[in-house]
Order: C-alpha cells, then structure tokens, then sequence
C-alpha cells in the first residue's frame, strides 16, 4: 500500500511541476538571447523577475498538492491508499518553492552557457 501511495502522490506531483517547468525554460532562450546580443547588464532584472514569476508559480503549486489530497477518493483511488498519498502530497508540497529556484537559477546557468551546474 505504501508503494501505491507514492505512485499516486508522484503522479499528481508531476502534473503540476510541468507548468513551471515549461513556463521558466523560457528563461534559457531570453537569457542567451540578451548574452549574444551583449545586453549582460539586463540578464539581473530579467533573472529577478523570473524568480518573482517561480514564486508565484510555487504557491500555486503549493495550493494544488494541499487541495488534491481529499479529492482522491472521488478519483477512484482505494481507501487505504489515500492516507498514503495524502501523507506524501503534504510532505513533498514544502519543497515546491526551493524546486522552482532551481529552475530558474538552473535555467539562467544554461542560457549563459555555463552547463557545469547542471551537470553536477
């Protein structure tokens, strides 16, 4: 049961990392834009900016992993594997802010072509 609570809490954990996954990646192409261009002195705000976006992407986030978890039993998910999931949901939920800031600084290391980061 325990196991099927985990898969349960990390499938409807992906659902909503897709959208500041897919939101903050554009930061790559505008940050190597304005690198290429020799504008290094807009990449600050531009990267400011883009963290103020990922926090109010993290509370969304945030809202959905706490909303989710009373709603399972209307998904068809068998009882004894909602408190699983629950659990799991309420636990993950507290790294969604620390999760966004790493896209973004690991979105800004790759548009200035700095991949070590990453890598690492």
């Amino acid at each position: 049961a325990t196991l099927a609570a985990v898969t349960i809490g990390t499938s409807l954990l992906w659902l909503p990392m897709l959208v500041p996954i897919g939101t903050l990646i554009s930061l790559t192409a505008s940050v190597s834009q304005l690198m290429g261009a020799g504008r290094e002195r807009e990449i600050g705000p531009l990267f400011r900016q883009a963290l103020w976006l990922s926090l109010g992407l993290s509370a969304l986030m945030f809202t959905f992993l706490s909303v989710v978890p009373p709603l399972l039993p209307t998904f068809g998910i068998a009882p004894d594997i909602v408190p699983g999931a629950t659990d799991f949901l309420h636990a993950v939920r507290w790294g969604v802010p620390a999760l966004t800031f790493y896209f973004c600084m690991r979105y800004l290391s790759e548009g200035m072509h700095w991949t070590l980061p990453t890598m690492l």
